[in-house]
């Protein structure tokens, strides 16, 4: 189906963030009736975020999923994640430490934990592992760094790279999450140009949801004191530095690889672009400026 991407693909994430917005009306309680609670969570995000992301799919056309990029990363993209990983935790550590300095409070960066903050992990942390780690890896990177980031493609990478970010940032709802959500989010999209699968973006969500669900507070707990947080902006900010630099170097070296090879993770098809699409037709749509209006409606 031919339609226009700058106009089609912000829907995506506006029925996303309207779904999101009605179950946060949803009690608890009620889900705690259940007999698991943490499956209804799961059930919840494959409702909000893996079915409208399967009928935009259908919507496209036949074939337009051979273009996501899901087939598995190869083994020389291993260092390349384990590096990114190191990278976005110690960079949103960073962020963490600084955003609290000028007093804007931490926020939940998954969606299920941040709007049923009352269901704690450490009641189950298998059950919590699956709803609250592994879920939101598979399935918001399929939409995110999947389709969102296959539809601006025609658009060149900056665009591709920073809509399918913004557009991450405004479903993760909250001002004090947009800018951690979008670090994230750009990180996300380099790594899947440098590796050329959704599943290394997989990887990395799935170990620093890991990370944020289990490890994080009791990190914060330790190093959080009073006057320790430029010390602590510092010390990741370094990290982050140190290990943006080794990735940059990790990349070129996969590029060239790339390129004695004659494999480019990056080849696209535009076969089911229609328009012309660019970074300024993709902020000034009509979708996306309504998308901004309701998660500035759902932030407030």
């Amino acid at each position: 189906m031919k339609i226009k991407n700058t106009f089609l693909a912000p829907w995506l994430a506006i029925v996303a963030l309207a779904l999101i917005t009605a179950i946060r009306y949803i009690d608890p309680a009620m889900l705690a009736r259940r007999d698991n609670i943490y499956l209804s969570l799961v059930i919840l995000q494959f409702l909000i975020l893996l079915l409208p992301a399967v009928f935009y799919t259908r919507l496209k056309g036949k074939g337009y999923v051979s273009t996501l990029g899901l087939k598995m990363f190869m083994p020389d993209s291993i260092a390349f994640i384990l590096i990114a990983t190191i990278a976005i935790i110690a960079g949103s550590a960073a962020l963490r430490f600084l955003l609290e300095l000028i007093n804007i409070p931490r926020s939940d960066t998954v969606l299920m934990r941040k709007i049923f903050s009352d269901i704690s992990p450490a009641s189950s942390p298998m059950f919590s592992l699956v709803a609250y780690a592994l879920t939101p890896a598979v399935i918001e990177e399929f939409m995110f760094r999947g389709v969102l980031l296959t539809e601006y493609k025609s658009g060149g990478r900056i665009c591709a790279v920073v809509m399918s970010s913004l557009l991450f940032a405004l479903v993760h709802y909250g001002f004090e999450n947009f800018i951690l959500s979008f670090f994230i989010g750009v990180m996300l999209a380099f790594t899947y140009y440098v590796t050329g699968s959704v599943w290394s973006c997989v990887f990395i969500r799935l170990a620093y949801n890991i990370y944020t669900v289990f490890l994080e507070s009791q990190l914060f707990a330790v190093l959080d004191r009073p006057n320790n947080s430029v010390f602590m902006i510092f010390i990741f900010l370094g990290l982050f530095l140190i290990s943006l630099v080794l990735l940059l170097g990790c990349a070129e070296k996969m590029f060239y690889s790339y390129a004695l090879s004659g494999r480019d993770p990056g080849t696209r098809d535009d076969s089911f672009v229609t328009g012309k699409v660019s970074f300024k037709s993709s902020l000034s749509s009509i979708p996306f400026l309504f998308c901004l209006l309701l998660y500035i409606i759902v932030s407030l």
